[in-house]
């Protein structure tokens, strides 16, 4: 389950402009850029640094076109936990 802040229909696009980005870099380049990033770890350059910086605590190789979705929208007022729904879409 991916938890995020937007809304389905501007994160459909979103994964589908990253799945047709993934697919055209391997038929121009012959090279897979497509990871997953799960978790992140904020840090500092210094003590004294005022800009923080993240680092994917998980990075996982996806293969265009291995995996398929679907858009699941679970919020707050949804009467159905997150993990009964699940089942509605695998």
């Amino acid at each position: 389950m991916l938890q995020t802040l937007m809304l389905p229909d501007r994160m459909g696009r979103l994964l589908g402009r990253l799945r047709d980005t993934a697919r055209t870099s391997v038929e121009e380049t012959g090279v897979n850029t497509l990871h997953a990033a799960f978790g992140f770890l904020e840090w500092y350059e210094s003590t004294s640094s005022d800009r923080h910086l993240f680092s994917p605590l998980v990075a996982q190789f996806l293969r265009p076109g291995g995996i398929e979705f679907d858009l699941l929208v679970v919020d707050e007022a949804s009467q159905l936990r997150p993990e009964d729904a699940i089942g509605a879409i695998v």
